[in-house]
């Protein structure tokens, strides 16, 4: 394996980051804290990290924000620029998974999982850019889980359709900052050893018979966490502190052999798909051009 040159210059960095209920955004903070950084960490309930400001008071600073309240993240941000002077990372890591079948689901619980992990991320992002296009300078790490923005699982609808979101957002947001110095990464990550598959995962109570089989999904359990081995989300918190200490960064960072695995079988899907229909995709090219 090769390694990694990293950035010098990485312990004067302000980082940014929603949802940090536990998981991945407890490690990540710990992590960007224990390298000299300033961080900002946010969450619904932040109770349980003001010990990370009493250990770090001159470098963290902890927050309450819950991302789908729009009108609160303006101060949030304003309140960060005020404290530290700069943003320098944004780690979009806000959000939830809702459990049910497409028709289960209620356009109310639909609109819910978009105001939080696609609307509030977009809201956290367009506040939080005008500082660094100012500086010229930034990057943003915006976290998809089970590979959410490539593949998709049955009774997660409504999830994946958020990170699918997130996904194009994110391709067209890349292209539209790079000549400023900003970097934009979404972070494809396997299952990870977490509570998302507990407490977090909100499940519809509107129970079509006819779906319960549908992925197996009827115990609340993904068949991943049965039968793969769980990634380890402080590994997980490293590795992406390990890719925002470089200079460059990709656009897409895969974490965890199962969201390699998955993305392998995706591409090879629309591949099969692709040459297994091309006498129907293709057939226009053939056509002479009749109207022109």
């Amino acid at each position: 394996m090769n390694s990694l040159t990293i950035d010098t210059d990485v312990s004067s960095r302000v980082w940014f980051i929603t949802g940090c209920l536990g998981g991945i955004g407890r490690y990540l903070a710990e992590a960007v804290l224990a390298q000299g950084n300033k961080a900002v960490i946010t969450a619904k309930n932040p109770a349980k990290f003001y010990s990370l400001q009493e250990q770090y008071p001159e470098h963290a600073l902890v927050m309450q924000l819950d991302v789908s309240e729009f009108h609160r993240i303006p101060e949030t941000v304003n309140k960060a620029i005020d404290r530290f002077g700069k943003i320098d990372v944004l780690v979009n890591n806000a959000g939830y998974g809702l459990q049910g079948a497409v028709e289960e689901l209620t356009m109310d619980q639909i609109k819910q999982q978009f105001n939080t992990n696609f609307f509030g991320m977009l809201e956290v992002t367009k506040a939080i850019l005008p500082y660094m296009r100012e500086a010229r300078q930034g990057h943003i790490l915006t976290i998809n889980s089970l590979a959410g923005g490539l593949t998709a699982q049955p009774k997660l609808g409504a999830y994946h359709a958020t990170k699918f979101a997130i996904e194009g957002l994110s391709e067209s947001l890349a292209q539209e900052v790079k000549s400023l110095g900003i970097k934009v990464t979404v972070v494809e990550m396997g299952v990870q050893r977490t509570d998302w598959w507990g407490s977090t995962l909100i499940r519809t109570e509107n129970v079509i018979d006819e779906y319960t089989q549908a992925g197996n999904f009827s115990n609340g359990a993904s068949d991943l966490t049965n039968t793969r081995t769980l990634n380890d989300p402080q590994a997980t918190a490293e590795a992406i502190l390990q890719v925002a200490n470089q200079p460059d960064a990709p656009l897409h960072l895969i974490i965890g052999h199962d969201a390699i695995q998955s993305i392998r079988q995706k591409i090879n899907l629309i591949q099969q798909e692709m040459h297994a229909w091309e006498w129907i995709s293709d057939a226009i090219l053939s056509e002479e051009n009749s109207d022109v």
